[in-house]
């Protein structure tokens, strides 16, 4: 079940690389004109995720888990489809938005489900495995899309907008492939389980493991905004700190942000396994201590290729911590709460991830080009601290099955 829903999840998260990083540009030709604009269409896909993340994971309780990943699945790749008709930037907001709600049925059902699959002993080899899978295809993505836009282009003669295209009509299949391998791939056991009432259910959480939820509901929005903030920023930062043109900083970026992926990818593979070896609290406390060293230490980075060096240790480091995060929160989770309750820590990552860009770049604007960096690791290490005293893993014997 593990390898077939992270085959399907690669293939959206291809589909999705194939456009992801061009569709600032594509929404510009469709005229945008501010930022703020771009900025908007972004957001617009994290603000419907983190509304709906909840209902649709409870959703997700009561119609089963393989339904709602297959119709997620299906509604991103129509919604990626749909980008290649838009006539103005305007309709890019909603299709994101869109898409921020086939997100909020895709991932807490996928997370949930491995959780109600697989014994809490080896969740985090699974996680890991599934986080990987899905980094592994987005990684793949940007190279693919900038191929297809530039064949469209120089070879098949289109136009700058039509040749943007291009890459939505590729994602669009992807996306609609990776819902039918999931229809007929994913194997789901339902058991037979009380209706919970509505409402978040955190009454569900055993007593002795709710300070250990609230202190992950901490963690999971400092994860969101630290992972977040550090795209746009970094970019900012390297072309203003070292005086880099716009096309060096792209390709420079590029390069960054390749071993970035690659060394998340490998990361979340093996220290998956790590975590259920060696127990959660303790790597996701080395995780994300370590992760927020190295991102203090690309403030203080002299040249170029020690920033893309610390990007690339952060990147590993951040992604040891995410399945350790990921396990140990589906351990205190009952089965049937298991998908709402998912969807609170997703919830809480996405308020992260909506607010980490506007503060990171409010303290880029009138503080400091070095202050995000700080700033994102004293809230990562306040949640560390609450974390440490809170915090408790449980016994293999007091996991929820």
């Amino acid at each position: 079940m593990v390898f077939s829903l992270s085959v399907a999840v690669a293939s959206v998260m291809l589909g999705f690389g194939l456009f992801g990083p061009f569709l600032p540009l594509y929404a510009e030709l469709l005229g945008a004109t501010l930022g703020l604009q771009v900025g908007f269409m972004t957001s617009a896909f994290t603000m419907s995720r983190a509304a709906l993340s909840i209902p649709l994971g409870g959703l997700s309780d009561r119609m089963g888990r393989k339904k709602m990943i297959v119709v997620g699945l299906f509604t991103y790749g129509i919604a990626t489809f749909a980008y290649a008709l838009a006539s103005d930037w305007v309709h890019l907001v909603g299709l994101r938005a869109v898409q921020g709600i086939s997100a909020g049925m895709l991932w807490p059902s996928a997370t949930a489900l491995i959780a109600d699959e697989v014994p809490p002993g080896s969740r985090g080899k699974a996680l890991g495995t599934f986080n990987a899978a899905a980094t592994a295809g987005l990684l793949g993505g940007p190279a693919l899309g900038g191929a297809l836009q530039l064949f469209a282009r120089n070879t098949l003669q289109f136009d700058i907008v039509d040749s943007f295209r291009v890459p939505f009509y590729a994602g669009g299949l992807l996306g609609i492939l990776s819902a039918v391998l999931a229809l007929k791939l994913i194997a789901e056991h339902p058991m037979k389980l009380p209706i919970q009432p509505n409402g978040i259910s955190i009454s569900n959480v055993a007593p002795k493991f709710k300070a250990t939820f609230y202190s992950l509901l901490g963690l999971s929005f400092a994860h969101g905004f630290s992972l977040s903030f550090i795209g746009p920023i970094v970019v900012f930062y390297v072309q203003h700190q070292f005086n880099l043109s716009v096309d060096i900083t792209t390709s420079t970026m590029a390069i960054a942000f390749f071993f970035s992926g690659l060394a998340n990818t490998i990361s979340q593979f093996f220290m998956g396994r790590v975590a259920d070896k060696w127990g959660r609290k303790r790597l996701l406390l080395f995780g994300a201590l370590s992760s927020q060293l190295a991102t203090i230490a690309i403030a203080f980075s002299p040249t170029v290729l020690i920033v893309i060096v610390m990007m690339t240790a952060r990147a590993a480091l951040s992604a040891s911590y995410v399945p350790a995060l990921s396990s140990l929160q589906e351990d205190i989770m009952p089965r049937s709460a298991r998908g709402k309750l998912t969807g609170v820590m997703d919830t809480a990552g996405n308020i992260g991830s909506v607010l980490g860009p506007i503060v990171g770049f409010a303290l880029y604007d009138y503080i400091g080009t070095n202050t995000p960096f700080f700033a994102t690791a004293v809230i990562f290490f306040v949640a560390i601290i609450v974390f440490q005293i809170m915090g408790r893993e449980p016994r293999i014997e007091e996991s929820e099955v």
